[in-house]
């Protein structure tokens, strides 16, 4: 499953820092668009040459969807303090 993949690398890549650091993981094309942004805003560690476009399209995808969502719930706040 998804979520033992993710145990998996997360406890090796602890072990690597020899538990002097803490990791996050997630699988950023099934987050939420919150979630995507607040990971973007975070440090790039690594992103394979290969799979530099994919990222980039991500990047740009999540900030179309975050402006969008946005603009969404001001909607909904407005139409609800009327």
């Amino acid at each position: 499953s998804d979520w033992d993949a993710i145990s998996t690398v997360i406890d090796t890549i602890e072990t690597f820092l020899q538990n002097k650091a803490e990791c996050d993981l997630t699988i950023l094309n099934k987050a939420n668009v919150y979630l995507r942004f607040e990971c973007l805003k975070g440090k790039n560690l690594f992103v394979k040459p290969q799979y530099k476009d994919l990222y980039c399209n991500m990047v740009m995808k999540t900030f179309y969807e975050l402006e969008e969502a946005d603009y969404l719930r001001e909607k909904y706040y407005h139409f609800k303090r009327d």
